[in-house]
């Protein structure tokens, strides 16, 4: 793409690029203006304020971009080949020329699953769903792009959801032959309108509990934000289904879209036979809105796939999703459970599922993240577990030891209840008493670095674990 035709794309919507070089050459589009290539235009958001402006300066000195396009007139140093243009041309122009450079595929239904807790599971379960039912999809989030049978495509992406440029960009390279993308929709992402003009064929919503207030600050602005997957994101004959138990919430939604049902019900049989993945309630309901999503997709009436139709013996369960690793007399189990919902809710499934385990919680609290929800989840690890170990998460900016005194903050009796800030140091501790118990080890799951001062250094609680068992 070449200056004049940038002109000819541009020139209708008043961007004057008479300033460019003669001889630019852009062959890429992205957001991500660390990663942009001498042939790529990259689009970044100057924010109000001198610290967005120092961090614009600090990415800018060491950009390769052969286009920048910025939303207001820079901060020194100017950048060569830079146009800047308004920020509600933003997404009409990456539009266009995602159009041009990244055309999306014909045959390709999007699918989004949004909801504080599951999102990861529900999409990764329906594409492997889909598989056993002969078709080709792909699933998009926290674990990176899969396809249907399992296979890692791109093993990390920059957030849960891709902005719309990134997104237009992966469709294109890896969902050119499958028949549904099965996508993680982040409450930011629709705060920031990173579909804009996608919609999804079907969505699903999995729950709404405490998180990401540091962003939207009082859970009905989180609400709505998410509310947007039902009244602004779908086709016009698109579904939002909500799993079981969820009857409020879908009530709330339908009260502005006539789009928000409850799922099928499903028959389980008896929850003994079934995979341990499954026994637990909050999995069979990421597995419910899994199987309602196939049947609307694939199924001519539209009703739900049913439990009977797949083998659930050959459903792989995600990375750091109740992942249980035997050890001696005991069972460790690596989860991502880093809300106050989410520890409850597989504190309460361990407890329920392993009753003749005593269960000890090793877990921290993220940086730079909600601070509300650190004392209730101290004081739910207490209610649960017979022995706490406070630990370290992702720290980022904060102090460790700080994070650690909140979260100790919700729980009244410290009987039991033991600090270590190194996050390997409490790992080890645990496992060389451990004595017929659970041990969850909550909050990174599939993550593989822990990321302290906006460095991320290589920890992964799978090789802490392995490590100390030899």
């Amino acid at each position: 793409m070449n200056k004049k035709m940038l002109q000819e794309i541009l020139a209708p919507l008043g961007i004057d690029c008479s300033s460019l070089s003669n001889n630019i050459n852009i062959e890429g589009i992205t957001s991500n203006l660390q990663h942009a290539s001498s042939t790529d235009l990259a689009f970044y958001r100057i924010l109000p304020g001198k610290e967005a402006e120092e961090k614009y300066i600090q990415r800018i000195s060491s950009a390769r971009c052969g286009l920048l396009i910025i939303n207001r007139p820079p901060p020194m140093p100017i950048f060569n080949n830079t146009l800047v243009i308004s920020d509600n041309y933003f997404l009409p122009v990456q539009k266009k020329l995602a159009d041009i450079l990244y055309p999306f595929p014909a045959q390709l239904k999007l699918v989004g699953v949004t909801g504080t807790n599951g999102k990861t599971t529900t999409v990764n379960l329906a594409a492997q769903i889909a598989g056993q039912l002969g078709k080709k999809a792909i699933s998009i989030g926290t674990l990176g792009i899969k396809n249907q049978k399992n296979e890692i495509l791109v093993e990390t992406l920059d957030s849960t959801m891709p902005s719309f440029i990134e997104l237009r960009r992966l469709l294109f390279t890896y969902a050119k032959n499958a028949e549904v993308a099965f996508m993680e929709i982040s409450s930011h992402g629709l705060d920031q309108n990173r579909l804009y003009d996608l919609k999804l064929a079907v969505a699903a919503w999995t729950n709404l509990t405490q998180d990401h207030l540091d962003y939207h600050h009082d859970m009905e602005t989180y609400f709505k934000a998410k509310a947007k997957i039902a009244t602004t994101s779908l086709v016009e004959n698109g579904i939002c289904f909500f799993s079981e138990g969820e009857e409020m919430l879908c009530a709330k939604v339908a009260a502005s879209s006539n789009r928000a049902v409850m799922a099928a019900r499903m028959d389980w049989g008896n929850l003994e036979k079934l995979p341990l993945f499954f026994r637990s309630l909050f999995n069979r309901k990421n597995l419910q809105l899994a199987l309602q999503l196939n049947g609307f997709i694939f199924e001519k009436n539209k009703k739900a796939i049913t439990p009977s139709q797949i083998n659930l013996e050959k459903i792989t369960p995600p990375e750091g999703r109740l992942n249980i690793i035997p050890f001696k007399d005991n069972y460790i189990v690596i989860d991502y459970a880093h809300t106050p919902d989410a520890l409850e809710n597989i504190a309460l499934a361990l407890s329920r599922d392993f009753s003749e385990k005593k269960l000890a919680i090793i877990f921290g609290c993220g940086g730079n993240r909600d601070r509300k929800k650190r004392p209730l989840m101290g004081a739910i690890a207490k209610q649960y577990a017979s022995r706490v170990v406070v630990t370290s998460d992702n720290p980022r900016d904060e102090v460790p030891e700080a994070i650690i005194q909140e979260i100790l903050a919700g729980i009244s009796d410290l009987h039991s209840v033991t600090v270590e800030a190194d996050r390997s140091k409490a790992i080890k501790m645990v496992m060389a008493t451990a004595s017929n118990e659970v041990i969850l080890i909550a909050g990174k799951g599939h993550e593989t670095y822990q990321e302290i001062k906006g460095v991320k250094y290589p920890f992964s609680d799978y090789s802490e674990v392995e490590k100390w068992k030899s």
